[in-house]
């Protein structure tokens, strides 16, 4: 479905010099899967995200997104702030971003499946960073996406807080599948949400391992993820 080859990404900094982001970062998604990429701060995956959205179109290389026969080719993205209207309801933040085709369309259930039905009406202000975190994921799955792509959706959360959210990810992603592509630098996330873990290397980023998972996610233990997470520090300390 998508196709990823960044050869080089370079930015030119303040005092004039260049600073490479990218080394190289090639790898495919296939239909209804999960990535996660992990790497160190500053590696280059927000970048690398911004290049896959067509938000960076300054870079050596190619993305190709392949939509599927049948398929929207809708893409949608959560990212590390809800970004949320301030003047608008949470229903009104989720049916702003959907496309004419889908306005009408029922957000019941999805309020349903996410635990905010409660405050469909409220304004983002009286929401928690929890409840917004909800709405940005329930706007972003209202687009009925073929690829949805996340920001490190659960950074700055309480761990209690972040845990519950995943659980709440894990449902929406066997309740409507889509492929999804997450940055994270917590490898527990990534090893609980992922059926595949992308490792960069330090600035210029290339990949440092592929790691899949074998095991569902829903059927994975804290033992399983352990042994991931112990993988993943193994190939980022080489």
């Amino acid at each position: 479905m998508l196709d990823v080859d960044i050869q080089n990404k370079t930015y030119k900094i303040a005092d004039g010099t260049r600073l490479d982001a990218i080394e190289k970062i090639k790898f495919k998604l296939q239909s209804q899967t999960f990535t996660c990429v992990v790497g160190p701060s500053g590696c280059g995956k927000t970048t690398m995200l911004r290049t896959i959205l067509g938000l960076d179109t300054d870079f050596s290389g190619s993305v190709n997104f392949n939509k599927q026969t049948g398929g929207t080719g809708r893409v949608a993205t959560v990212f590390q702030e809800p970004r949320l209207l301030p003047w608008r309801s949470v229903e009104e933040n989720v049916r702003l971003a959907m496309p004419k085709s889908l306005q009408d369309q029922p957000l019941m259930n999805l309020f349903n499946e996410l635990g905010i039905e409660h405050v469909k009406q409220f304004f983002p202000s009286e929401l928690s960073l929890g409840l917004a975190r909800r709405v940005a994921l329930a706007r972003a799955y209202a687009l009925e996406p073929e690829l949805l792509i996340l920001d490190e959706p659960f950074v700055s959360l309480d761990d209690a807080t972040a845990e519950h959210l995943r659980q709440l990810l894990l449902k929406l992603c066997q309740l409507r599948p889509t492929t999804s592509l997450m940055v994270t630098h917590n490898l527990v996330e990534a090893a609980t949400l992922a059926d595949r873990i992308i490792v960069l290397s330090k600035r210029p980023s290339f990949i440092l391992e592929d790691v899949p998972i074998d095991i569902i996610q829903t059927e994975r233990t804290e033992t399983d993820i352990a042994k991931v997470v112990a993988q993943i520090k193994s190939v980022q300390e080489i």
